[in-house]
C-alpha cells in the first residue's frame, strides 16, 4: 500500500511538472501609476461619451446622434468592444456597477445578433430601424474581442447568462474555422492573411475565453482555448523581423512576412501593437518616430494607441504620452470621435498595455541604464558621421543580440498637431527598400532647432523594406476612415 501511494504521488508530481512546462506562470502586470486629477477627468470624459452611445436595446453606436427615431445609427461591434472594456476598467477603478450592467446588456445584444459562423457584422440605419449590413471587419478579431469582453465582464463580477455562453462557444468555434495548424488565424476563410494585430487580439480573447469556460465548468472548451492560445504565443514573436528592425504586419499563405513603415495604418499601428503586446522593441519604437499619430474622429493610430505602447517603456516616455492623451481627450465631444477612441484612451490611462492579455504580459523593458531614454540607444552608438555603430556589449535578452537603433529623436518629442506630410517611395515594389520623405510640417516638428536637410540626413540612417503591395481588402482600414460608411461619411468629412 505504501508503494502504491509513492507511485501515485510520483504521477501527481510529474503531471504537475508537465502542466507547469505547458503553462508557464503568467507574469504579474506592472503596477500602474496613480491617476492625476487631470487624468481622472479625462477618464471620466471618455466614459461619459461611451455611456451616451448606448441604445435602449443594449447596442453601442459609433457616434451618439441622439435618441430620435430617425437619428442615424452605425453599430460596429469590433470597435464598440473597446468601449465596453473601458467601462469594465472604469468599474474596477471606481466601482461603478451601473457600467458593468451596461456591458452585460451589450453582451446580450451580441448574443441576439451573432451570425451562425460566430462573428458579428456591422449594423446601419436609424434608431428605429437599423439592420445587419452584411459587412464584417474580420472573423478572427470579431470573435476574439467578444470573448475578451465576456471573459473580463465575468471576472469583474458580471453575470454571464446562458445566451452569452452559447455565443461564446460559437465565437470559439469561429476562431477555429479561420485557424491554421500553427495556431495563427486568418482574417476570414477566403482571405488567408494572418495579421499581427488580429492574432494579438485572438490570443487575448482565447486567454479570456479559457477563464470564462473554466468558471462555467466547460473544461473541454477551456482547454481548447488555452491550447490554441499557447500555439499563438509561440508564433507571435516571429513577426519581429530583425533585419528590418520592425514588426511585420502580415503573414502571407506561402510563409512570407510583409513589412513596411509608410502609413500609420496598418504599418504604424502594427508596430504599436508589437511593442505593447509582443515585445517592447526599442528599434520599432524609434522607427515609428517617423510617423505622426493620427488625428481626427476616426484616427486608427491616435495618441492613445501610442500611450499603450509607451507604457511598456515606462519612465519619461510613458509620462510624455499620458500628458498628450489627456490633452487630446480634452478635445473629445459626443459628435467628434468614434466610440473606440475614448475607449482606448480610458484603457490606456487606467491600465497601459495590460488591458489585454498578451505575450508581453506586463513585463517592463530591460534596460542597460537607469535613464529610461537610454532604451533608445541600447546596443548602439553614433559615430562622428552620424551612422550607428554596433555596441560590443551584448543585449540583455529582450531586444535582440545586436539591435541597431536609428539616430533620431524619441517619438515622444513629436508635436500633437501637424499633418506630417509623410510619403513613402517604393520604386520597384518587389523587395525594394523605401525612403520616407519629410515635409515642412515634420521640419517644424523638430522644434525649429534642426533644418529639414538635417532631418533627412538623420533619417537616412534607417531604411525600411516596403515590399510588394498586398492588395489588402481587410475592411478595418475603410471602416476606420469612414470612407464607405453612408450615414456618417459627410458628418466626419466636415469635422476631421
Amino acid at each position: 500500500m505504501h508503494a502504491v501511494r509513492i507511485v501515485i504521488a510520483a504521477i501527481v508530481i510529474l503531471a504537475a511538472y508537465g502542466e507547469s512546462r505547458a503553462r508557464p506562470p503568467k507574469p504579474t502586470p506592472a503596477k500602474r501609476p496613480a491617476l492625476s486629477a487631470r487624468e481622472e477627468k479625462a477618464v471620466a470624459t471618455c466614459l461619459e461619451i461611451i455611456r451616451g452611445c448606448q441604445l435602449p436595446d443594449g447596442a453601442f453606436v459609433q457616434v451618439n446622434h441622439g435618441g430620435n427615431p430617425d437619428s442615424p445609427v452605425w453599430i460596429a461591434p469590433y470597435f464598440a468592444d473597446h468601449a465596453a472594456l473601458a467601462l469594465i476598467a472604469g468599474h474596477e477603478h471606481r466601482k461603478a456597477s451601473s457600467d458593468l450592467r451596461r456591458v452585460g446588456r451589450w453582451l446580450e445584444w451580441r448574443a441576439r445578433n451573432q451570425t451562425r459562423d460566430g462573428y458579428w457584422n456591422d449594423f446601419e440605419g436609424t434608431v428605429s430601424a437599423y439592420r445587419n449590413n452584411g459587412k464584417v471587419d474580420a472573423w478572427d478579431s470579431s470573435a476574439a474581442m467578444f470573448l475578451l469582453v465576456a471573459g473580463r465582464h465575468r471576472s469583474a463580477g458580471g453575470e454571464t447568462t446562458p445566451a452569452v455562453m452559447v455565443a461564446a462557444r460559437r465565437a470559439l468555434n469561429c476562431i477555429g474555422k479561420v485557424g491554421d495548424s500553427d495556431g495563427l488565424t486568418s482574417a476570414s476563410p477566403t482571405y488567408k492573411v494572418k495579421f499581427l494585430m488580429d492574432n494579438v487580439e485572438v490570443y487575448a480573447g482565447l486567454r479570456a475565453a479559457a477563464g470564462l469556460f473554466n468558471a462555467a465548468g466547460a473544461s473541454a472548451e477551456a482547454r481548447k482555448a488555452s491550447d490554441r492560445a499557447d500555439l499563438i504565443a509561440r508564433r507571435l514573436p516571429a513577426y519581429w523581423r530583425p533585419a528590418d528592425g520592425l514588426f511585420a504586419y502580415a503573414l502571407h499563405p506561402k510563409g512570407s512576412f510583409e513589412v513596411g513603415l509608410v502609413e500609420s495604418y496598418p504599418h504604424g499601428l502594427a508596430q504599436l501593437f508589437g511593442i505593447g503586446f509582443i515585445a517592447p522593441k526599442a528599434e520599432a519604437w524609434a522607427a515609428i518616430g517617423t510617423l505622426l499619430p493620427d488625428r481626427g474622429p476616426t484616427a486608427a493610430a491616435g495618441v492613445e494607441r501610442w500611450l499603450v505602447a509607451a507604457s511598456r517603456l515606462a519612465g519619461e516616455e510613458e509620462k510624455r504620452w499620458r500628458a498628450r492623451v489627456v490633452d487630446e481627450v480634452a478635445t473629445f465631444t459626443t459628435l467628434n470621435v468614434h466610440i473606440y477612441r475614448p475607449g482606448v484612451a480610458a484603457l490606456a490611462l487606467l491600465e497601459g498595455a495590460d488591458w489585454m492579455p498578451s505575450v508581453a504580459g506586463g513585463e517592463s523593458v530591460k534596460r542597460l541604464h537607469e535613464d529610461p531614454a537610454s532604451a533608445f540607444q541600447v546596443g548602439t552608438a553614433e559615430t562622428s558621421d552620424g551612422h550607428p555603430e554596433t555596441d560590443s556589449v551584448p543585449e540583455v535578452g529582450l531586444l535582440g543580440e545586436h539591435a541597431i537603433v536609428a539616430a533620431m529623436d524619441s517619438p515622444g518629442l513629436l508635436p500633437t498637431g501637424g499633418t506630417g506630410d509623410i510619403r513613402g517611395r517604393t520604386g520597384d515594389l518587389e523587395g525594394q527598400r523605401g525612403a520616407i520623405e519629410f515635409g515642412a510640417d515634420q521640419a517644424a516638428a523638430d522644434g525649429g532647432t534642426k533644418s529639414l536637410e538635417r532631418s533627412k540626413r538623420r533619417f537616412h540612417v534607417m531604411k525600411y523594406k516596403i515590399g510588394r503591395k498586398t492588395g489588402i481588402t481587410h475592411l478595418r482600414s475603410s471602416i476606420i476612415k469612414s470612407t464607405e460608411e453612408p450615414v456618417l461619411h459627410d458628418h466626419f468629412q466636415t469635422r476631421s
